[in-house]
């Protein structure tokens, strides 16, 4: 019901816009979610973050405002199939070049989908009896729950280890500060062989294309002092 009432906004959205249009748009979007979205399930958040996607390319800063209303406000509106979305969209704007703001607050709001990740699996959400049955519908089994966690868990340091390929230093360390703060407050909630995982196939290759990089400035700067011998 709601993916059909929600669709004229995602066709909308998918149109070519003026720009006055759509600062009215995504000002209209927000006062949506702030009428409705305690009432929205699965499907209705789907609709708004899938709008978000289309909308970043034009007005990335009005939208960014949108997922952050979502992530900081409507959080415990969620559910676990709203989290890798999100985390996409978050990925999106931590390498955001115009605006080095957008990128630090987008990346601290990984934090916040670690969180709502903890939250969810350790069941200190109440899910609606409607959540429940996609929950189990999907997930049928412990195993295959522990394995729906498992990906949400990967797909966080994943997209924080595309915060490396950030040139901006700073940009860069905030990425890595924030794996490193995340990794070790929820690690409890890690499988230990996602934790193997995590180790070796995302943060050691990050430190190795970290190391890679800096012997290659390090080469760079020395040919230059030579040069100027």
């Amino acid at each position: 019901y709601q993916r059909t009432t929600l669709n004229p906004l995602n066709q909308i959205a998918s149109q070519t816009l003026e720009p006055s249009t759509v600062l009215r748009f995504l000002d209209n979007l927000s006062k949506v979610i702030q009428h409705t979205g305690k009432y929205l399930d699965t499907f209705g958040w789907s609709s708004f973050i899938e709008i978000c996607s289309i909308m970043i390319n034009n007005n990335s800063e009005k939208t960014f405002d949108l997922v952050k209303l979502i992530l900081n406000d409507y959080n415990v509106f969620l559910t676990p199939y709203n989290i890798i979305p999100n985390l996409s969209l978050l990925g999106t704007f931590a390498l955001y070049e115009n605006d080095s703001n957008i990128c630090f607050s987008a990346i601290e709001l990984f934090s916040s989908c670690a969180n709502l990740t903890e939250n969810f699996q350790k069941k200190k959400i109440e899910l609606t009896q409607y959540q429940k049955e996609v929950l189990e519908e999907c997930n049928s089994t412990d195993k295959s729950k522990e394995i729906f966690f498992n990906e949400i868990w990967k797909h966080i340091f994943f997209k924080l280890t595309n915060i490396n390929l950030d040139e901006r230093s700073e940009v860069k360390k905030s990425g890595i500060n924030v794996f490193t703060d995340i990794f070790i407050s929820k690690i409890d909630n890690i499988s230990f062989e996602n934790r193997i995982f995590i180790i070796n196939e995302i943060f050691i290759k990050m430190f190795r294309t970290n190391s890679n990089k800096y012997i290659e400035c390090v080469k760079n700067k020395k040919e230059k002092t030579e040069e100027k011998k």
